[in-house]
């Protein structure tokens, strides 16, 4: 918290809409270029994404809404390696930069095309937030593979990073089916099913794992990797929708940071040390509530 300016009464100033604006816009060649900020069809949650939008406009970059599908159909690649997308107006326009705000899920992919636009998204020159090994990254079973503190160490991270682990829970790979079963039968735990997605809104919790991990297939074990419960600090609050409180009791709170880094083949910083923390959410729900 008091890395983030949150340690007194007050929040401190909230920049990441602009930051990560700036950074999109950074990497927008010339007026020739633009983003694109890959979405679903029939997109709801689009009002953040409006927001950032209309700031990279506001710096002079250009920034369009393209579904994978959309891709597919209005981009084609060009000699330079680039792909140049067809816009409503009948401009050509080289895409500099791909921003994913989806392609996470195998839903996000129903047919041919959508998976045709991300070949063709991910073999171009574009800037790629993230690229395809970005996402893979971000699978959960990294995460699990990063709690081994030799593989930490064969990655040239120095062992025993005093304090680091104390913020960390256990995860398990459920490769020793008998033993994780065992230790989640005992109870003496909260546990966390984790397919391996991004985000969440897939996972099993509490009760419902011990069932679940019955119900596989040996096959299936491998999508999956099983993490210890997060116990978050609780207190009372208010939850308000259209002005008014909705709810009102035991509360617990979701603190997350933005960060961005682009890093070219090479390895140099494309942000030339501008990266970094880029700002934070923060979320509050229902004692109860999951997701």
């Amino acid at each position: 918290a008091e890395l983030h300016g949150l340690a007194g009464a007050e929040p401190a100033a909230n920049s990441a809409t602009e930051k990560i604006a700036s950074c999109l816009r950074s990497q927008i060649k010339d007026e020739g270029g633009v983003a694109v900020m890959v979405v679903l069809e029939g997109e709801a949650n689009s009002f953040d994404q409006g927001m950032l939008i209309k700031r990279v406009l506001e710096m002079g970059g250009g920034m369009v809404r393209r579904s994978l599908a959309e891709i597919d159909e209005h981009a084609e690649r060009g000699e330079d390696g680039y792909l140049y997308l067809s816009l409503e107006s009948g401009e050509r326009k080289r895409v500099d930069v791909v921003y994913y705000r989806a392609g996470y899920d195998p839903s996000n992919y129903p047919t041919e095309r959508h998976w045709e636009g991300r070949r063709k998204l991910e073999e171009s020159m574009a800037v790629k937030c993230p690229d395809v090994f970005g996402q893979l990254f971000g699978a959960k079973k990294v995460q699990q593979v990063l709690c081994i503190e030799d593989e930490r160490a064969r990655l040239g991270a120095p062992r025993g990073s005093e304090g680091v682990e104390e913020t960390w829970v256990g995860m398990w790979p459920l490769t020793d089916f008998p033993a994780v079963r065992a230790m989640v039968a005992r109870g003496d735990k909260g546990y966390v099913l984790k397919p391996q997605r991004e985000g969440g809104g897939n996972n099993v919790y509490g009760r419902e794992v011990l069932p679940a991990l019955d119900a596989m297939e040996e096959g299936e074990r491998e999508g999956y990797v099983l993490m210890e419960a997060i116990s978050p600090d609780v207190f009372t609050n208010s939850l308000i929708k259209d002005g008014e409180v909705k709810y009102e009791g035991e509360c617990s709170a979701e603190f997350g940071v933005f960060g961005v880094a682009c890093y070219g083949a090479d390895g140099k910083d494309l942000l030339e040390g501008k990266g970094g923390g880029m700002g934070y959410i923060c979320r509050c729900k229902r004692v109860g509530v999951d997701e």
